[in-house]
């Protein structure tokens, strides 16, 4: 029979990105441990910097809860118990709604005492299994891994009046006509948390079915891997719009969403937009020009090109077009572009502008020699050659006709 292991934990802030973004798109609530008691609250909104839970005062008062205070929290999420901390910074009004905002969690473990199961099934594979009573019951896997099943069943009765722990129970299921199960079973655990679920560990499974499992589930998993970074980035690419404040003066930072960036202009937004193109310069003037002549088109996002900053602005707003100054004052823009290169996606464009001249070629050759589309001249500045020309690199980058 399997061991119980450490519970794993999840610390990448990426994939707490998209397990928060996931529970508030499906509307699903986190359990705070307050008092002793667990009270339900439901996600208004994820931040750069904290979590607005809706929270009303009167719930609030009741726990006394103050800005500094740690908090404990749990959730479900594709099969299994997550659970984690955080501390309040701060509560008011959000969106016209009483909110508590806490700060982001730095991480969760997963309540998995075998480590069972890999991936989660959606849509659920159908399952037949047998009871204590060598009953034939229909059930639905949830949770799949080359060791066993998580399963839900589909009977009236509850799952522990067919099933015992630690005896053995035999179960059917076919994931393509090339790969179908059949073997006996271990009950590991029955899960109250959530769906109520069972663990079954197989037992005896062939080292051919269990390598064409394994398989499936890489190939699968590799999948869900590229629709979780797809959701994030839809997420990042949805058009930001200010946010109400979510708390007091006793708190701890604002309930904004606003970036916080060191020696930068003091509106990241320039004009706003379904589209984002980041300009980086410090030549105000022609930020103004570009920014007029962009924005009827596109949202325009502006920096002086310290890539701390610049880098921060491209994970929030996700541009797709960066414009850098060649001459960003200490800096050289050409630097800038080589250093970011490893922090785009795939869709985000960079093109170096600046003077032309006789050295215009060997200006060109250096941009694209450090992973920029071009090298394009902005003096003098022509407003609707640059806006045909932008629209052209936008095109190349989103896969445009």
């Amino acid at each position: 029979m399997a061991k119980k292991k450490k519970h794993p934990q999840v610390a990448d802030r990426q994939e707490i990105q998209i397990i928060l973004g996931k529970l508030m798109k499906k509307a699903q609530g986190i359990n705070l441990k307050l008092s002793g008691e667990k009270v339900r609250c439901s996600i208004l909104d994820e931040l750069d910097e904290g979590l607005i839970l809706r929270m009303d005062a009167e719930v609030r008062e009741q726990h006394g809860l103050q800005p500094r205070m740690p908090i404990a929290m749990n959730f479900y999420y594709e099969g299994k118990e997550y659970y984690g901390g955080s501390k309040v910074l701060g509560y008011g009004k959000y969106e016209g709604k009483e909110a508590l905002r806490l700060a982001y969690p730095e991480s969760f473990n997963i309540n998995d005492d075998f480590g069972l199961t890999q991936l989660h099934l959606t849509p659920r594979i159908p399952v037949t299994f047998t009871s204590t009573l060598n009953k034939l019951c229909d059930g639905q896997i949830v949770n799949i891994g080359v060791n066993g099943i998580d399963l839900k069943n589909g009977e009236n009765e509850p799952t522990k009046e067919l099933l015992a722990l630690n005896i053995d129970t035999n179960v059917g299921f076919e994931i393509s006509p090339e790969l179908r199960i059949h073997c006996p079973g271990n009950l590991l655990y029955i899960q109250t948390f959530g769906e109520g679920l069972v663990g079954i560990e197989f037992i005896g499974l062939d080292k051919e079915t269990s390598k064409k499992l394994g398989d499936w589930i890489t190939e699968e998993s590799l999948k869900r891997r590229n629709q979780d970074l797809h959701f994030l980035r839809e997420r990042r690419n949805r058009k930001d719009k200010p946010k109400p404040n979510a708390g007091n003066s006793q708190a701890e930072g604002e309930g904004e969403a606003k970036l916080r960036l060191e020696d930068d202009y003091g509106n990241t937004v320039y004009s706003d937009g379904e589209a984002y193109i980041l300009i980086l310069s410090r030549d105000k003037d022609l930020i103004g020009r570009m920014g007029k002549s962009l924005k009827r088109k596109y949202g325009v996002l502006i920096s002086k090109g310290r890539f701390s900053n610049a880098q921060k602005i491209i994970e929030h707003y996700q541009p797709v077009l960066i414009l850098i100054d060649a001459n960003l004052g200490a800096l050289s823009g050409f630097d800038v572009c080589n250093t970011m290169q490893s922090h785009l996606e795939e869709k985000q464009a960079v093109v170096i502008m600046g003077a032309g001249g006789e050295e215009l070629n060997l200006f060109r050759a250096r941009a694209i020699q450090g992973g920029a589309f071009d090298y394009i001249v902005n003096d003098p500045f022509r407003p609707l050659s640059f806006f045909k020309t932008v629209e052209e690199f936008v095109a190349l980058a989103t896969d445009q006709p």
